[in-house]
């Protein structure tokens, strides 16, 4: 659930909770009814929804994105995926030896559909090379990325991209970049995590193998 938001559309505005929120929305609806916020990740316009004290969230405004449930990605997570998607060219190291990658195109949340179970997974990230990237001809110039935090990838989703014949890298992430209580994480904290995520990616980053088709030698 979305529990934070930017008051305004700037990295560097206030952050706010759903609580606080509607606390205002109800004590001043002249101001605060229909005020729009601000996702902290790509700063997408959203509203507070008013379910309950455990259960209320921010929402996206029609069109301009999604949100998760409960169990859902956290700060951090999302901030490494928005930052692997914006990514033009990548030195990655993984078996062991050390690749540039040239990237054309990039996507979110890349749905993998799995025929056997009839079940959709999700990848976080899906690199599209350039004909002039290393690897591209290994992969066949595309590379699935999946950023793990505390939660591995599960069995089941591993077996259909394995049998999709993919290949899927992982990105441990930082145990510190966690942020281990969403709710209490300030603008400038954010600002700090978003400066350490950059710097990290752009200087070289280590990846595991998730899966991989036999004939595929990297």
């Amino acid at each position: 659930m979305k529990l934070l938001a930017y008051k305004k559309a700037d990295f560097s505005s206030p952050i706010i909770t759903v609580h606080e929120a509607l606390r205002l929305r109800r004590q001043y609806p002249e101001e605060w009814e229909g005020k729009h916020f601000y996702d902290l990740i790509k700063l997408r316009p959203m509203v507070p929804v008013d379910r309950g004290a455990k259960s209320s969230s921010f929402a996206y405004l029609g069109g301009s994105g999604d949100g998760h449930g409960k169990g859902s990605k956290g700060i951090a997570h999302e901030l490494v995926q928005e930052y692997v998607c914006k990514l033009w060219t990548w030195r990655i190291r993984v078996f062991g030896k050390e690749f540039l990658l040239k990237i054309d195109e990039t996507s979110d949340e890349w749905s993998i559909h799995d025929d056997r179970s009839g079940l959709n997974y999700s990848v976080d990230c899906q690199l599209h090379l350039s004909p002039d990237s290393d690897l591209y001809y290994e992969t066949s110039g595309v590379i699935g990325i999946e950023v793990t935090d505390t939660h591995k990838t599960g069995p089941r989703k591993k077996k259909a991209l394995t049998g999709a014949g993919l290949v899927i890298l992982e990105l441990q992430m930082i145990p510190d970049w966690h942020v281990a209580n969403d709710v209490k994480i300030t603008s400038e904290e954010l600002k700090l995590l978003r400066a350490r995520i950059f710097g990290f990616l752009n200087k070289g980053t280590r990846l595991g193998c998730l899966c991989k088709p036999a004939h595929v030698r990297i």
